[in-house]
This record gives structure tokens, C-alpha cells and sequence, in this order.
């Protein structure tokens, strides 16, 4: 069976939805950075019960 989809002319997006995704990434990237520090700060908050968690899996072992 042929293609169907030979016929058809090469669709690009059009340059404006490059700058859009362009731009959306970036936000991401800022607020990813901004909640960043917070999130290790939490994890460094409960360090203690993840060393013990891993110490009973260990004693199990």
C-alpha cells in the first residue's frame, strides 16, 4: 500500500510557536530553579529517616 501522506506538502510550524515554547520553557526553567532550594531543603529536614529506613533494610538483610 502507498503512503497516504506523500501527496500531502511538508507542514513546519510557524516561527511565532517556536518563540512560544521558547519562552514557556524558560518560565519552567525559572520556577523550577526558584522551588529547587526549597525542595533539597525539605529532603535535608527528614535526612535522619532515611538513614534509619536504611539501616532496618540493612539489618534485615
Amino acid at each position: 500500500m502507498t503512503s497516504l501522506t506523500s501527496h500531502l506538502p511538508l507542514h513546519l510550524p510557524h516561527p511565532d510557536v517556536r518563540r512560544l515554547t521558547d519562552a514557556a520553557h524558560a518560565a519552567g526553567a525559572k520556577i523550577h530553579a526558584v522551588v529547587e532550594p526549597h525542595e533539597h531543603h525539605e529532603c535535608k529536614r527528614y535526612e535522619f529517616l532515611e538513614d534509619a529506613l536504611l539501616a532496618r533494610e540493612m539489618g534485615r538483610l
